[in-house]
């Protein structure tokens, strides 16, 4: 499932030993060991530490993710979370798109890049693909961060 791809790996002998539920995602972590996955190129850990470089990244780079811009939560639907992200000096605006289910979401976005976009392409910052229509498809779990093309 590419849920569990993109997340750490359950730790049942945490819930037996604590007998909580909630110690699932509470797995200890060996240092030595953590340090060896981190350099492993088959290995989970890796994967999910370079894909979380690679976001931070983007977010450093981008000025509607300043942490005081404004941020105003939109409805498209209770499947997906979306975000409208405006820099500081208002010169920036950036969708933010969560599918938050383990199915496919489609999402009509006309009304929110209208305000915005004039003729101007909409980019996702994550994958670098341009947007083709406001209507998105979301795999399980996607995330896109929308930007004006600059």
């Amino acid at each position: 499932r590419r849920q569990r791809q993109m997340c750490i790996r359950d730790s049942y002998a945490g819930v037996k030993k604590s007998g909580q539920a909630r110690s699932i995602n509470r797995e200890k972590l060996n240092f030595k060991t953590l340090k060896q996955e981190l350099i492993d190129r088959g290995s989970l850990r890796k994967a999910v530490y370079q894909k979380y470089q690679a976001l931070l990244k983007i977010r450093i780079q981008e000025k509607a993710f300043h942490p005081s811009g404004e941020q105003q939560v939109i409805d498209v639907g209770d499947s997906v979370f979306a975000v409208i992200r405006t820099s500081l000096d208002r010169s920036e605006q950036i969708i933010a798109l969560q599918n938050v289910t383990g199915e496919s979401q489609e999402v009509d976005i006309a009304q929110f890049l209208a305000e915005w976009s004039g003729s101007t392409p909409w980019i996702d910052l994550i994958s670098a693909n341009e947007l083709k229509s406001p209507t998105l498809a979301l795999s399980p779990y996607q995330s896109v961060w929308l930007r004006n093309s600059k």
